[in-house]
């Protein structure tokens, strides 16, 4: 990642080698400003408002169409206060 690069990250929850937040956690440590969206197909309200304490901007809950996801990519990234460039 360079400096000045904007991007969000749109993960799913149940990966083949993750199945929990650890990612997550991992991805808001090494990336702080960078917008986090989970999407699972097994929501829960508890598992949504874990997610949102580890830095998750948006949770989707599977399934869902790819006109809601970009529009979701799309809030998440206009609405990111993204850090300024100081180079």
């Amino acid at each position: 990642m360079n400096p000045g690069d904007r991007f969000v990250v749109v993960l799913d929850l149940r990966l083949p080698d993750v199945a929990d937040y650890s990612l997550v956690q991992d991805l808001r440590r090494r990336y702080p400003a960078v917008p986090l969206i989970l999407m699972t197909a097994h929501s829960t309200v508890d598992q949504a408002q874990t997610a949102r304490q580890f830095g998750v901007c948006r949770v989707l809950d599977k399934p869902f169409d790819i006109r809601s996801l970009v529009a979701v990519v799309d809030e998440v990234y206009t609405a990111c206060a993204w850090p300024v460039d100081e180079s």
